[in-house]
């Protein structure tokens, strides 16, 4: 049985004031959610499409762990943090597929001087939205982003399936109904825990509020750490 952790609950049950790597600078409890503000933090991200949530964090997973043991620019080894998580954009046509993309925190004391990730020359993949006929564009297949947004947050407990983590979303959605200023056309799942913990998980689902205006960013030289955007290009 899945339990929703309400506020009263959360450190006991879902351990919320005891997670490591990600502390928000304000928080206020809803009936059903949680509205939290994080300072400006630093991921490495990667992406692919797909049907199958857990066929894309695995594929991803796998990235991402490779960056943080030393396959970047600088061969520098990171610390493991939490939460994982992975932004899904759904798609609602005939013609499209659900973009993925999985974002490990990058430790407060290596946020700045991130290293960059390795650069593919060319990909025959055009990005969303782009003109058909253009030249195939250089990018990332991992990339680092500088995160921002407050967050509007459902926490809930055990080991979900991909039918639970939409089941979730849609519950945090529907609270939010009357919230213009919540954008519900994506969403996060976030974990915190080691795939053989078995009871008392946290698990969480993010929608984000609507960008007002774009954040200054705070590493001025390091061109390779840019503002977080809803959609990145898909580097499968």
């Amino acid at each position: 049985m899945r339990q929703t952790c309400e506020r009263e609950t959360t450190k006991k049950v879902c351990g919320h004031e005891a997670r490591d790597g990600l502390y928000p600078a304000t928080m206020k409890s809803r009936s059903a959610y949680e509205e939290r503000q994080y300072p400006a933090t630093t991921w490495v991200s990667t992406s692919t499409e797909g049907p199958s949530l857990n066929d894309a964090n695995n594929h991803m997973y796998r990235k991402l762990f490779s960056y943080i043991q030393g396959n970047n620019a600088k061969g520098m080894k990171l610390n493991t943090t939490t939460p994982i998580r992975t932004r899904i954009v759904p798609c609602h046509g005939a013609t499209c597929s659900t973009i993925f993309i999985m974002s490990f925190l990058i430790p407060a004391d290596s946020g700045d001087s991130a290293p960059t990730p390795w650069i593919r020359r060319s990909s025959s993949r055009r990005t969303p939205g782009a003109i058909r006929g253009q030249q195939p564009m250089k990018f990332r297949e991992i990339f680092v982003t500088q995160s921002y947004p407050s967050h509007e947050i459902r926490i809930f407990e055990g080991r979900p399936n991909e039918s639970d983590w939409l089941e979730e979303s849609h519950k945090l959605a529907e609270s939010l109904r009357k919230e213009p200023s919540i954008d519900k056309s994506y969403y996060y799942t976030v974990w915190y825990d080691p795939p053989f913990q078995l009871f008392h998980r946290v698990n969480e689902v993010w929608m984000a509020k609507k960008a007002e205006k774009q954040q200054p960013s705070t590493n001025a030289g390091n061109d390779h750490i840019s503002p977080e955007t809803k959609d990145h290009p898909v580097t499968t």
